[in-house]
């Protein structure tokens, strides 16, 4: 806002000689608008400030000592277009008092127009800076809270594993393959969000190391079977691939979109089944990358037709 407010602290200044002449005069004035980059608010000078304003700008072209076009100020985020001319006037008295008087009447008013932007540029500021404030409390809060809740989960997993090795019954084993499921189900939420918080402090990176696409489709069906199972829905694997199909890539990440997708499906697919298709593309001759698609089929209700623009972008 320095410019800005440096353009405001400007008046106009002329020097009388001894005739009692006009010898110069120096004027800041705002061509036509003015646009908010960052924030896509933005505001137009009425139609007749704006001819008044551009004679402005043709008199200090034809009379001045310098003109300067100025674009933009960085440091407020704003782009305005602003002519800035020092000119010098000699006649008659008359002619320059009028120049002048009409010159102050215009400058009066878009200095006026220039306050009025400067304290909305100040409120957008403080408007954001809050937002900011609030984002970054909500991704400390939510990165405590995940680890607060991880240390019990796995406590909870761990007895799990424990009491997958003793000696039980066919119901109780079932009992247990659900608390194991939906503890690592789980922890996969809290995983999602660490990985949010990350994002938003724009921490969040890739790895990328070997993994079988095939071996962690097989491991994410086997999380979900008994789920799918209380439900009589059932999970398949359709693909091409080797299970030791090895890729160069991040194995959680993509563990972490099978596991959502196949939860939406199994969530809204009352029965029926779903389908996990992979497939892979060779690289080609002119790109070295393959390309790994995988797909996601359920029986389920689908997804709206007027609801499918929203989501898919």
């Amino acid at each position: 806002m320095d410019a800005l407010a440096e353009i405001l602290r400007l008046s106009i200044s002329w020097r009388i000689d001894v005739a009692g002449l006009l010898g110069a005069m120096t004027a800041c004035c705002l061509v036509c608008r003015r646009h908010v980059a960052q924030n896509g608010a933005g505001a137009e000078f009425p139609r007749s400030n704006c001819v008044s304003a551009l004679l402005l700008a043709i008199a200090g072209a034809l009379l001045a000592e310098w003109c300067n076009v100025l674009l933009g100020y960085p440091d407020s985020g704003a782009l305005r277009s602003v002519v800035l001319a020092r000119w010098s006037i000699l006649g008659a008295s008359a002619l320059s008092g009028g120049v002048l008087l009409w010159t102050a009447v215009q400058l009066a008013f878009l200095r006026s127009k220039l306050r009025i932007h400067a304290d909305t540029q100040r409120l957008l500021e403080e408007a954001k800076h809050a937002a900011d404030e609030a984002s970054r409390a909500k991704s400390d809060f939510l990165a405590v809270m995940s680890h607060e809740i991880r240390t019990p989960l796995n406590a909870v997993m761990g007895f799990a594993k424990l009491l997958r090795e003793t000696r039980l019954e066919e119901s109780q084993r079932g009992y247990l393959s659900t608390i194991t499921s939906e503890g690592e189900r789980l922890g996969s939420l809290i995983n999602d969000l660490l990985d949010l918080t990350k994002i938003e402090g724009g921490q969040l990176t890739l790895e990328r190391v070997p993994f079988a696409p095939a071996e962690i489709v097989a491991e994410v069906l086997r999380l979900f079977a008994a789920r799918a199972g209380d439900r009589r829905i059932d999970l398949r694997f359709e693909g091409h691939l080797a299970g030791h199909l090895l890729l160069a890539g991040d194995p959680l990440r993509f563990r972490q979109i099978i596991v959502n997708l196949v939860d939406n499906a199994i969530k809204f697919t009352p029965a029926g089944s779903v389908t996990v298709h992979l497939s892979w593309s060779p690289p080609e001759s002119e790109d070295p990358r393959g390309r790994l698609m995988a797909r996601v089929r359920d029986t389920g209700i689908g997804i709206p037709a007027d609801k499918q623009p929203r989501l898919f972008q």
